[in-house]
């Protein structure tokens, strides 16, 4: 998923302080899901316990190899266009309270684990849902956080 956002400002660094820029331009910044059932990531963090992380990491690369391939100054369409590398990953674990009910402790354990570790690790964003409504309700949420207004 991508969302655009217009840059009428930059800030500087050195002088702690924004600046208009000349030419405003857009910025296309990619936000992206991974969709895991409880089951399945069970498996894998017990299988191989980086395994998921390394799915992240995977993902992460190849976003970072996409921006310097675009660069950061190509031009499309009308006005100027640019990759961002601010970019957000969200993992989406499916059916985990549904799940851990009827398994010992340690699993839900383990999701708990996961969840700070993708987040310190790779700044990714880990919730859980029950539901296809729950889902629906939180991307929608998120979005309207990122000041997207999507139609339900």
């Amino acid at each position: 998923m991508q969302w655009r956002r217009r840059v009428d400002k930059e800030f500087d660094e050195e002088l702690r302080e924004w600046h208009v820029v000349d030419a405003p331009y857009e910025v296309l910044e990619p936000m992206l899901a991974l969709f895991y059932t409880a089951e399945d990531l069970l498996k894998k963090l017990r299988s191989n316990h980086d395994g998921a992380m390394e799915d992240i990491g995977i993902v992460k690369m190849s976003i970072d190899e996409e921006y310097r391939r675009l660069g950061s100054g190509s031009s499309t369409g009308t006005g100027r266009q640019r990759p961002s590398k601010n970019y957000q990953i969200f993992v989406v674990v499916t059916g985990v309270e549904t799940y851990c009910k009827g398994h010992p402790k340690e699993d839900k354990d383990a999701f708990k684990a996961f969840t700070i570790r993708a987040n310190v690790h790779h700044r990714a964003h880990v919730f859980s849902c029950e539901t296809r409504h729950e889902l629906a309700q939180k991307l929608f949420d998120i979005s309207a956080d990122q000041g997207i207004k999507p139609y339900k």
